[in-house]
């Protein structure tokens, strides 16, 4: 990735975390003017990343979801069914799920 990208990026990550401390603040038309300005750079990234690198893209944003998921919807009552689900996130954002969630 080159310098351009790299600063669009940064400015991506600047522009969405003005949104969401803007967001969380209750700015109301504040919120979405930052919104906006945020949306281009976050788009330019996403774009670059489907065209530079299309396979790396849809296997982590799945991961990431599916760890989302077991995230949200997960209800563990003992300490151990914790553990459990935390093992399943992490096998999940790392990238291991493949190799030990497979059917057997």
């Amino acid at each position: 990735m080159g310098v351009w990208m790299r600063l669009t990026a940064l400015c991506a990550v600047g522009g969405t975390g003005l949104a969401v401390v803007s967001g969380a603040a209750g700015w109301g038309t504040a919120h979405r003017v930052l919104a906006a300005i945020a949306l281009p750079p976050l788009a330019a990234l996403v774009a670059t990343a489907w065209i530079s690198s299309r396979r790396l893209l849809v296997p982590s944003v799945s991961r990431r979801v599916a760890a989302a998921a077991v995230r949200r919807y997960a209800e563990p009552q003992s300490r151990t069914a914790k553990l459990k689900r935390d093992a399943v996130v992490a096998a999940l954002r790392t990238g291991a799920s493949g190799v030990l969630l497979r059917d057997r």
